[in-house]
């Protein structure tokens, strides 16, 4: 009877034992699967963010390649109509063209672009209204606007965005010119900033200007710039 007992003891005592074994086995085995899953969710985010990061070189990749100005159509799009009225789509629309010229004068000039979109962003949001019909062309929009009050309002009006960046395109207008120079000397920075605060910076407070009068001091050449423009034209032919 003790001898039975004793057996039995034994024999629990090596169930317990086994059993022990099997849970730590699989808790082993659950630690490798979960290893082994962290990994892929590691290695499958890994790939996301290299998409990203691919997707992101090819969205700038494309954006560089649409970055070619078309003198033909800024022309065309500030020139009066027949009336001399100045109608406001094209008209935002020349502003939009050249913000592709703004932008590749490269990044230490993006804020500048930035501020043109957002301008033309307040007209085209306007002429997208109810009330758009106010907003065809220049002469309207001026006179619907200081009719009911809109000009003295907190928020930009379309006339005070439409007059800032007439502002900006004295400037422009004159740096294209100066650009297409053959010559080097002066440096197109030097002769950037000169016209700058002849033209825009003479309507900036001092805070503003002199700051931005040197930042034009540091941009490329004028050989860079046109390599620049042919690189582009020659992306967009092969594209």
């Amino acid at each position: 009877m003790e001898a039975s007992r004793e057996n039995m003891q034994e024999r629990n005592a090596e169930m317990e034992l086994k059993l022990k074994e099997e849970e730590e086995e699989e808790e082993e085995e659950n630690e490798l699967i979960n290893d082994v899953e962290e990994d892929e969710d590691e290695l499958e985010k890994d790939n996301e963010e290299d998409d990203d990061e691919e997707d992101e070189e090819e969205e700038e990749e494309e954006e560089e390649k649409e970055l070619v100005l078309d003198l033909k159509l800024v022309r065309d799009c500030f020139t009066p109509g027949a009336e001399g009225e100045v109608p406001l789509a094209p008209y935002v629309k020349g502003f939009l063209e050249l913000n592709k010229f703004i932008k590749m004068l490269g990044k230490l000039y993006h804020f500048v672009a930035y501020d043109v979109k957002v301008k033309t962003a307040v007209v085209q949001k306007k002429m997208a209204r109810e009330n758009g019909q106010h907003y065809v062309n220049l002469k309207s929009m001026i006179k619907y606007e200081m009719e009911n009050s809109l000009l003295v309002q907190k928020s930009t009006s379309g006339t005070k965005a439409i007059l800032l960046l007439h502002r900006g395109l004295e400037f422009t207008c004159e740096f294209l010119k100066e650009m297409m120079k053959e010559e080097e000397e002066p440096k197109l920075g030097e002769i950037a900033s000169k016209i700058y605060l002849s033209t825009t910076g003479s309507y900036q407070a001092t805070y503003l200007r002199e700051p931005f009068s040197c930042v034009l001091k540091m941009l490329p050449t004028r050989a860079t710039l046109r390599n620049r423009q042919r690189e582009r034209r020659s992306w967009k032919r092969r594209c």
